[in-house]
């Protein structure tokens, strides 16, 4: 310790005394003429250094800066401070070397944990230093997860398997661990909870192994990552399974033990263990797992399929199966309690029929059987464990259904029930009709069929006509004849009724047109002649109709062929000129032009398409449908909308179920309108479009997946292509 000792000298200047009292240093001080008290000695001998130090904070978000003071005191002459941290990868960062400023500012670019030092040396070179822990962190805001690789999940006995962590959200920084679980159960850690992100498995046994990836951040919240390893070793042999059963007869509520034994195949192997009741249920005791043996255990009488299978690690799959009885000594008559859902019901309507047994000698067997009117057995299901049934009955009537049952000795007990079987379906009577011609000439028989369904049997029908005058015939009153021969004396349209009547007296009703045609005018051109004339000569011969003849029919300027089986078709119209020069079209003869087009081009959906997409393009104003149609098969050119118009009108007048969309969007060059058309085929509707767009693919007959990425509509008004 040095003492300080004042001495006031008249002196004319300062002046410095040694005084040493015992083993004390004394400092003595004089003092000028000024009164400046200046020091009059200093021993070198000091107390030991020591440093205090504080930081701002030991816990900072990332971006936050932390400082650091120091301060030294004793030691020997000038102190010089020096600041330095060290990072997660061990390496010391240098903030501030040696020199005499005590304050310093850490600021770290990284979330982690860091060590900070500070450092003091004297001019003797005496070293004290402080340390402190800081942890830089950063709260993301988001829920803490975890994503990660692993170079395999199926590989060989001490090979090397990588796993790379890496995890976001949460509060950084984070810490991983790395660890699996043997067949055994047993967890072993393969790497603890640290900065690193990556370790290295190797497995030395064949087995499943179950990998665990987990990270915790600085809040300890976790997540993790599972995997499933396979190490396997191929025998390069087929898998087979080997397996033992203590019992196959035992009493109710007793067990029996497997054990399976895999070879073969490629290892490791996994076992499951099941079995079917007599209902056809089956029952997983355990399912696929490491370990190859199980105890089953039977609560109630029956025959039960046991099946114990195994897969290796390329899923290859080899079984055993074992038939095991348990059987129930209750010492009691046997008993069977059963119950039917209903015992009255319709034609083809199923009845459920259920039976327990109780007493005698289980396991039981149930047998449904049920006597119709003529008093005939049938057997639905013969003697098996399966105690449930569903019976129908396809005609009307009073049947004696039998439940019986045997058990295990042999002994027999059954239940009666009897059941009436009503015509009536319990659904909507609805009927089919159609005739076997479209069309047919002036005093022509043709024959009407019908077909009626649900209501109540048995069926009556009425055929009858409604002319162009409004008025009903007649032609066929009520009857049980479910077909009609009808004709017609008079030319006209006509609108034909079928209507059908079931038991209830309940009618429904199915109508549709038939076209009666004039005889008058009528003549006979062969062949040869019609195929030599200029006007038919792409007519093709599957085009007319056999026979020696062809017949003609005139009606007022227009002809009509008729094929043998009295079907009719527009031949030619006088007022026209060539079927390929329509230049004097108007909307009055629109119909005998769009006429003439179907019989020349084919009356096909893809033929009549054909036509209209080989008109040219133009682009034009939307008008009425027949302005448009007149227009572009005069000029042979226009756009969407008059494309879509004769295509329509086409189809209508060749007899198709079509719609014109005429609201559509194009949304492929740019959101414009677009009309196309949407046509009822045997596979539902369709969309066809004739207009066809430069850079799309053509839209004949396509669902809505197909042209909705390119065109759109008002879906609720038009139907569904589906």
């Amino acid at each position: 310790m040095v003492k300080k000792i004042w001495l006031s000298l008249l002196l004319s200047a300062a002046i410095t005394v040694p005084v040493f009292v015992g083993s004390t240093a004394l400092e003595v001080f004089a003092a000028n003429t000024s009164q400046n008290v200046l020091p009059a000695y200093s021993d070198q001998q000091t107390g030991e250094l020591s440093l205090t130090s504080s930081l701002s904070k030991e816990i900072v978000q990332l971006g936050e800066q932390i400082t650091v003071n120091a301060q030294a005191a004793e030691g020997n002459g000038k102190k010089r401070y020096k600041f330095s941290y060290k990072n997660s990868s061990n390496d010391w960062i240098t903030v501030q070397d040696y020199s005499d400023k005590s304050t310093a500012v850490f600021d770290f670019q990284e979330t982690g944990k860091y060590r900070i030092i500070v450092g003091v040396r004297d001019e003797d070179n005496t070293y004290k230093e402080n340390l402190y822990d800081v942890v830089v962190k950063n709260e993301t805001g988001r829920e803490l997860t975890v994503t990660s690789q692993i170079s395999a999940q199926k590989t060989a006995p001490n090979t090397v398997i990588n796993v790379t962590a890496d995890a976001d959200g949460g509060t950084q920084p984070y810490r991983y661990k790395f660890s699996y679980k043997n067949s055994k159960g047993d967890w072993i850690t393969v790497q603890d909870y640290s900065a690193k992100n990556t370790a290295s498995f190797r497995f030395s046994e064949v087995g499943y192994y179950t990998v665990i990836i987990g990270v915790r951040d600085y809040d300890n919240h976790y997540s993790e990552n599972l995997y499933e390893v396979a190490v396997q070793s191929d025998t390069k042999k087929k898998l087979e399974v080997s397996s033992t059963i203590s019992s196959r007869s035992i009493n109710a509520g007793g067990s029996i033990k497997i054990n399976a034994r895999a070879a073969g195949g490629v290892a490791p192997y996994k076992y499951k263990f099941s079995y079917k009741t007599g209902d056809n249920e089956w029952i997983v005791v355990r399912d696929y797992s490491v370990s190859n043996t199980a105890v089953l255990r039977f609560p109630e009488s029956g025959y039960y399929n046991v099946i114990v299978g195994v897969r290796d690690s390329d899923n290859h799959y080899s079984e055993n199966l074992y038939s095991v009885v348990v059987k129930d000594n209750t010492n009691k008559e046997l008993k069977v309690t059963s119950s039917i859902d209903s015992t009255e019901k319709y034609i083809n309507d199923p009845i459920s029929v259920s039976a327990k047994a109780s007493g005698g000698y289980g396991p039981y067997r149930y047998k449904f059987s049920y006597k119709d009117s003529s008093c005939n057995w049938i057997t639905v299901q013969d003697y098996s464990a399966k105690s449930k049934a569903q019976i129908k009955f396809t005609k009307s009537g009073y049947y004696t259904v039998i439940v019986g049952v045997r058990d295990y000795n042999n002994r027999y007990t059954e239940n009666l029930y009897v059941v009436k079987i009503k015509r009536d379906t319990g659904k909507n009577i609805a009927v089919n009709a159609s005739a076997n011609k479209t069309a047919a000439a002036e005093g022509e028989t043709f024959k009407v069929t019908a077909s009626a369904s649900g209501g109540t049997e048995p069926y009556q029908y009425q055929y009858s006509y409604l002319s162009e005058n409004g008025k009903w015939t007649v032609a066929k009153d009520f009857s049980a004849n479910s077909s009609a021969d009808i004709k017609i004396n008079a030319k006209g349209v006509y609108t034909l009724k079928v209507t059908a009547m079931d038991g209830n007296n309940k009618t429904v009703s199915k109508s549709f047109s038939m076209n009666i045609y004039s005889k008058t005018a009528s003549r006979t051109i062969s062949k040869t002649i019609l195929m030599a004339n200029p006007r038919w000569a792409t007519v093709t011969l599957k085009e007319v109709p056999q026979g020696s003849g062809v017949n003609i029919i005139k009606q007022s300027d227009r002809w009509f062929l008729v094929n043998y089986n009295g079907t009719v078709g527009w031949l030619y119209n006088l007022a026209l000129g060539s079927y390929s020069n329509y230049s004097s079209v108007t909307v009055d003869t629109l119909p005998a032009v769009a006429d003439d087009i179907i019989f020349n081009r084919g009356r096909s959906v893809y033929s009549l398409y054909k036509y209209v997409t080989g008109m040219g393009y133009r682009s034009m104003e939307k008008d009425t449908v027949e302005n448009m149609c007149v227009y572009i098969i005069k000029y042979r050119r226009g756009a969407c909308y008059q494309r879509a118009a004769l295509l329509y009108y086409l189809y209508k007048r060749a007899g198709f179920d079509v719609i014109r969309v005429d609201d559509g969007i194009d949304n492929y060059t740019g959101g414009g309108p677009h009309n196309w058309c949407i046509i009822k085929t045997a596979d539902g509707y369709r969309h066809i479009d004739p207009t066809g767009v430069i850079g799309l693919p053509e839209f004949y007959l396509v669902k809505d997946s197909a042209i909705a990425p390119y065109f759109s509509w008002d879906r609720k008004k038009y139907p569904e292509c589906k």
